[in-house]
């Protein structure tokens, strides 16, 4: 193999990296919350639906959540199993990145 030429291994594990930075760079840690490693974080996710940053506290466990968003979508559990203490709020922002006012604003209320 020519030097410097990435395998597909490397070019996937590259990818990995960079989703792994994008999400889990943006963890501020808050004071541990005992109990199973479940901690208050603060999460970053770019929104697909406005394109903004946005941020949400959750009480996770950020090695769990850094595990299931580098595992393949394939192979991934429902969010609604793997965490089943986060709301469908917490866990539409973990997917998608939005919040529950983008939601509204873009779909309405459901009123």
């Amino acid at each position: 193999m020519a030097r410097g030429k990435r395998t597909g291994k490397g070019v996937l594990r590259g990818r990995l990296d960079a989703i792994k930075q994008s999400v889990f760079g943006h963890f501020r840690r808050g004071p541990e919350t005992g109990g199973g490693g479940v901690e208050r974080v603060t999460v970053r996710k770019r929104s697909v639906l406005s394109g903004r940053l946005n941020e949400m506290d959750l009480l996770i466990d950020p090695t769990a959540l850094e595990r299931w968003m580098s595992s393949a979508r394939a192979e991934r559990p429902f969010l609604r199993d793997k965490f089943p203490h986060l709301s469908a709020d917490e866990r539409e922002f973990l997917l998608s990145g939005s919040t529950p006012d983008e939601w509204d604003r873009y779909f309405g209320d459901g009123t």
